[in-house]
């Protein structure tokens, strides 16, 4: 008996220390594991790293801190702003930032919005406080809003105005790229404690973008010509080439499978922001005569899907692929 007791307790002893060497070694590959990924980032992978037919299904995971109000945070300008409570009701200062809002479901929450916002048509419904250029202080503060989202084109002085009603301002950097069209969703998601929607937005946003790519992956890179402006009386050409600060709509040529040249270059296409610049190019003889009017390759694309920089920009994107012939 006591033998058998004896084994017994060497075996309980045994087991005892398998689990404590287990227990250790877990807890060190645990802690390996948490160092590895930064305690505020947001374990997206890019639209590569997903396969096509999944990339819908994929939600990516969240891993910022989550927010304990009072919260203060730097906007994109620089600025310390501290939100008292999670902001519920907004005024937004710019159609950028006034389209991602309602991209990923926080539409309702604006309860004020410049003139120059159009998109989408629920939007016409909310009251006006000015436009970019000079937004009405007094009209935003009889609104009462928990926070102001400003575009970085407002001037600083009307910033400063709107600040100085003791109400938040969150100044948004305009997109100049489609990869900060991404930024400025996932940036307004976090201010507004919306990230799990935003996130999962803009990895939308990214997927679909990706597969135009995809369509032209080792095909031809196809010369497009952005015309913003045509001189009729000196039958002059204004192209995107001619100015930097046409550099989102490169952006767009080049997620769209192309690449952006002046009219010079014998372009493949021709896209004209209005329709009166698209007429008066086949009114032209010299113009009508290059290869791209004859067989029908121009097209007007609505300015606004370049102007107002925000998840629109896949209509953009998608139309001038077609022009080029790329099946999606």
């Amino acid at each position: 008996m006591k033998e058998k007791s004896h084994k017994n307790s060497i075996i309980t002893k045994s087991i005892c220390i398998f689990l404590l060497f287990t227990f250790i070694f877990v807890s060190i590959i645990g802690c390996a594991d948490s160092e590895e990924k930064a305690p505020d980032s947001v374990s997206t992978p890019s639209a590569e790293d997903v396969d096509g037919d999944n990339a819908d299904d994929y939600q990516p995971e969240v891993t910022s801190a989550p927010i304990v109000y009072p919260f203060t945070f730097e906007d994109n300008a620089g600025n310390s702003v501290t939100l008292a409570h999670e902001p519920m009701y907004v005024v937004t200062v710019g159609s950028d930032i006034t389209e991602a809002m309602f991209a990923f479901g926080r539409g309702i929450q604006i309860i004020g919005r410049s003139d120059e916002d159009s998109f989408p048509d629920d939007i016409n419904s909310v009251p006006s406080i000015g436009s970019v250029n000079a937004p009405d202080a007094e009209k935003i503060s009889a609104l009462k809003p928990d926070a102001v989202l400003v575009s970085d084109k407002v001037p600083q002085e009307k910033v400063e105005e709107i600040r100085n009603k003791q109400l938040p301002v969150v100044v948004v950097n305009t997109p100049e790229s489609i990869q900060e069209v991404y930024d400025m969703i996932r940036f307004l998601g976090r201010v507004l404690n919306g990230e799990k929607a935003a996130y999962s937005y803009a990895f939308q946003l990214e997927s679909e973008i990706s597969r135009v790519l995809l369509a032209n992956a080792g095909g031809e890179i196809m010369k497009v010509c952005i015309v913003t402006d045509y001189i009729e009386e000196s039958g002059k050409v204004i192209s995107v080439k001619d100015d930097s600060k046409y550099a989102y709509y490169e952006d767009v040529v080049k997620a769209a499978g192309g690449k952006s040249v002046g009219i010079d270059e014998e372009p493949y296409a021709i896209v004209c922001v209005n329709e009166e610049i698209e007429s008066k190019l086949y009114a032209d003889t010299t113009l009508n005569k290059m290869s791209a009017v004859k067989r029908g390759r121009v097209e007007t694309i609505e300015n606004s899907l370049f102007e107002k920089r925000g998840p629109r920009c896949t209509l953009a994107i998608y139309a001038i692929a077609n022009l080029l012939g790329i099946t999606i």
